[in-house]
Formats: C-alpha cells, sequence, structure tokens
C-alpha cells in the first residue's frame, strides 16, 4: 500500500496540474464521437457517452464532436474515478460555455453509458437523452424514427383496410336489402299468382255448377232434358234447373239416368 501511495499522489498532482494550467488545453484531434486527444499528449474519454450504435452514422458523430471542440481549448472537470484502466482520462468537457458531453446527448450524437462511481450528472444525462429520443434527434435514433415512420404507415393501411372494409360491409348490406325486397317481391308475385289461380278455379267451377244448373224443356213437355238430349227439339228453351222444378217438370229419365220411381239428378 505504501509502495503505491506516491503513485497515487504523483497521478493527483498530474491532474491538479493539468486542471491548474486549463487554459493551455487545445484539442489536437477528435478520435471517435466520446473520444479526443489534447496537446499534451493526453486521451480523454468523455464520461457518462458512448458511441450510437446506429451503423454507419459514426462519420456523422464525429464530425458534431469536431465542430464542437477539434482545436480549441477545452476545460476539464473530473469525477471520483479520473482515469481508466488504460490510463485514458475520464472527464467532463466545457469548451466556450458549452457543456460538451451534456451537448452531444442532447443533439442525438451519442448514448449515455453511466459507469459508477462517475455519476455526477446521471440524472440530467438521462433525461436530455429521454428528451432526444422523443424529439428524434440526431442520429443515434434515425432507427426510432424509421420504426416510427413505418409504424405510421402501417397504422395509415389499417385506416384504409378498415375504411374499405366498413364500405364493403354497406355494399353487403345494400345488396342483402335489394335481395330481401327482390324475394318480397316474388312473393307478392307468387301470391297474386296463386290468388289468379284460385279465383280461375272458382270461375272455372261456377261456370261448371251454371253449365249443370241450365237444363231445356218445351212449352207444352213435362220434362227437362240436358243439353244434346235426343228428346230436345228446337222449340225447347233454356232455364234454370229451380224453374224447372218450380214448373213441376220431371228430369228426363234417357239424360238424367233416372231411375224409376226415382227423381233424383245423379
Amino acid at each position: 500500500m505504501y509502495k503505491t501511495f506516491p503513485l497515487i499522489l504523483l497521478l493527483l498532482l498530474s491532474t491538479c496540474s493539468l486542471l491548474a494550467e486549463d487554459d493551455k488545453i487545445i484539442v489536437q484531434k477528435v478520435i471517435d464521437p466520446a473520444t479526443i486527444e489534447l496537446n499534451t499528449g493526453e486521451i480523454v474519454k468523455y464520461i457518462g457517452i458512448k458511441a450510437s450504435d446506429s451503423k454507419g452514422y459514426e462519420k456523422d458523430a464525429i464530425e458534431f464532436n469536431k465542430k464542437l471542440v477539434e482545436g480549441k481549448a477545452i476545460r476539464l472537470e473530473f469525477d471520483d474515478k479520473v482515469r481508466d484502466q488504460d490510463g485514458n482520462l475520464l472527464a467532463y468537457v466545457y469548451c466556450d460555455d458549452v457543456f460538451i458531453n451534456s451537448e452531444i446527448i442532447k443533439q442525438g450524437y451519442g448514448l449515455i453509458e453511466i459507469i459508477s462511481p462517475n455519476i455526477k450528472y446521471a440524472e440530467d444525462f438521462i433525461k436530455l437523452e429521454r428528451e432526444a429520443r422523443e424529439a428524434r434527434r440526431g442520429i443515434c435514433f434515425q432507427n426510432d424514427a424509421s420504426t416510427n415512420q413505418l409504424i405510421l404507415s402501417f397504422e395509415k393501411r389499417l385506416d384504409s383496410i378498415e375504411l374499405k372494409m366498413a364500405e364493403l360491409d354497406k355494399k353487403i348490406n345494400q345488396l342483402i336489402e335489394m335481395m330481401s325486397q327482390f324475394s318480397a317481391s316474388q312473393n307478392i308475385k307468387s301470391n297474386d299468382a296463386k290468388k289468379d289461380d284460385v279465383v280461375q278455379k272458382v270461375v272455372e267451377k261456377k261456370a261448371v255448377q251454371t253449365e249443370k244448373d241450365i237444363v231445356y224443356a218445351t212449352r207444352s213437355g213435362k220434362k227437362y232434358h240436358r243439353q244434346g238430349c235426343r228428346f230436345v227439339s228446337k222449340s225447347s228453351e233454356a232455364i234454370d234447373l229451380d224453374e224447372a222444378r218450380k214448373r213441376g217438370l220431371e228430369p228426363c229419365k234417357t239424360c238424367f239416368n233416372v231411375k224409376t220411381n226415382d227423381k233424383k239428378i245423379k
């Protein structure tokens, strides 16, 4: 433990020295969206940020980082853990009063990566990323935007399908109504035809009955006959059966097939 103490002390002193001369710290090169190289040769990793997972957008994120800090003087702020396992500085970076870590997350050019114990601005970073995601800013949420567009497109297609289904349902109901009306019309016609048939049969029956009720008799004869009876003479007249009976006329035994002593018409 005593052997490592001078090393820790030296590290703290070098960091303090760097902070004391922060007005001379210049960003010599931007390495990636969350890493820079200083004019002192130090490599600085932005605390709380990792590069976007969106493939093909790293170049845009690097360009954004360059616009913010490359060739400019910066100020560094440290948290509990100053260096990573590779010896790179872990810092919050400020340039022209702009909090670079925060700005990258806010504009959607980097995703948050909170690693303890460096959690000083964790809550702020989480809030900024949520806002960037909801606003679809930068490159980190391009896939989200594409997915959202696909969802909107799908929803529109569903709405269109539902509209077409509603129209089809309406047409089907209209067709059913037309078929119902046609069927009712056919039933009426059928009923009318049945009525006409019944009427015709009644008429025919009445005609038959009327034909049966007509008999023929002569003025001086004592019998009445059916039409066509050989005893019907040219002087015979057509009369109603009831009239013939009122006159007291008897049916002709030949044409009415009446048995002896039986005057009933068969």
